[in-house]
Order: C-alpha cells, then sequence, then structure tokens
C-alpha cells in the first residue's frame, strides 16, 4: 500500500511539472545551457534579453573587466606618460609597448591591447601593442569608431557591449592606468572577439 500512494504521488508530480511546462511557467534548459555563443549571452542595450541571458552578460563583462585591471595595474602610469610625450622613438615607448605584447602573448584570448587617453570627449591611442604593424594606431590616433558602451570618461574597470569597427567583431574590457600620485593617465583597453569567449 506504500509503495502504491508513492507510485501515485509520482506521477501525479510528474503531471504537474508536465502541466506547467505546458503552460509556459518554466522552461527546460536545453543540451548545452551552460555553454553558449556570446551572441546569445552578451545582450546590446535596447536588446530583449531573459534574466538568465543578463545575469551571463554581467558575468562575461566583469570578467573582461576584472582582466583589464589586472593588466593595467601591471602598467607603470608614469612610464606610460612619459612615452606619450617622448614620443615611438623613445626607450620608454618601446617599455610600455613591450609590456603590453607581453600581455597580448600570455593571453590567447586578446585581439587587441592598447592604452587611450581620453580628453575633451574624444580618445586617442597613446600605445598600442600593435603600433608598426598594419593592424597598429600611432600615438595621437583618434579612436574614430569608438566601442559600443565606452564611456566619455573612465574612473573605474568596465566592459563594452558587442560592437563591430574596421578590425572585426569586439566586446573590449576597459581600465583606467595610474601614476604614483594615483592620478589616471590613460585608460587599457583589451579587445577580445565573441567568438573567443564561452
Amino acid at each position: 500500500m506504500v509503495r502504491t500512494d508513492q507510485s501515485l504521488m509520482l506521477v501525479l508530480g510528474t503531471l504537474f511539472v508536465a502541466m506547467l511546462f505546458a503552460a509556459g511557467c518554466t522552461t527546460a534548459p536545453g543540451p548545452n545551457a551552460s555553454t553558449g555563443t556570446l551572441a546569445t549571452t552578451l545582450a546590446t542595450p535596447g536588446s530583449q534579453a531573459s534574466p538568465a541571458t543578463v545575469e551571463v552578460n554581467l558575468s562575461i563583462r566583469d570578467e573582461l573587466a576584472a582582466r583589464a585591471a589586472t593588466y593595467a595595474a601591471g602598467i607603470d602610469g608614469d612610464l606610460l606618460a612619459r612615452a606619450v610625450a617622448l614620443g615611438p622613438n623613445s626607450t620608454e615607448f618601446v617599455s610600455v609597448q613591450r609590456s603590453l605584447q607581453a600581455l597580448q602573448a600570455s593571453d590567447p584570448k586578446a585581439a587587441f591591447i592598447y592604452t587611450v587617453e581620453q580628453r575633451n570627449e574624444s580618445s586617442r591611442f597613446m600605445v598600442d601593442a600593435a603600433f608598426g604593424t598594419p593592424n597598429g594606431s600611432s600615438p595621437g590616433d583618434v579612436l574614430i569608431e569608438v566601442p559600443n558602451g565606452l564611456p566619455a570618461s573612465i574612473s573605474t574597470p568596465g566592459a563594452t557591449g558587442i560592437y563591430t569597427d574596421q578590425w572585426g567583431t569586439f566586446v573590449s574590457g576597459y581600465a583606467p592606468v595610474r601614476n604614483r600620485s594615483g592620478s589616471i593617465v590613460g585608460v587599457l583597453v583589451v579587445d577580445v572577439r565573441p567568438d573567443d569567449l564561452e
């Protein structure tokens, strides 16, 4: 008799769950619920995203912001300021560029790493890891296509939404670079291709 009652309860419970699914009260996770492409997990402003998508979106952005903050902390802000003032032929510029190149080499997901200066509501390249290559930018070059979600004035780490520019489609983490006195001298940006993020 006890087994019959338990069996009946199991059947009723299964029917109840099935009715919830049929009524649209809940959704079953797909076979790849824990993964997914960035296009479905990163919501851009104005998009209609489910709460689960927004949660993953924030998780990805937090990870990119943390990555940029770690990289920015490793850049000597005083050296960066001198590198920009003295130009690409200076040992200071070469030193900062090599630091950026080492960061990029250590991060297989980083497509580009560079620093920008924000002034008068525009962003200009300072030192680009790719400077001197066809995809590199020179000091003073204006960041014409500002990434979607990049603030005009950055004081804390963060991340952009998905955007496309002449170099491809990216999501970027950013963080301020500070000098010894704590003043912001520039912003480090790390671009990652959506396909390289889970």
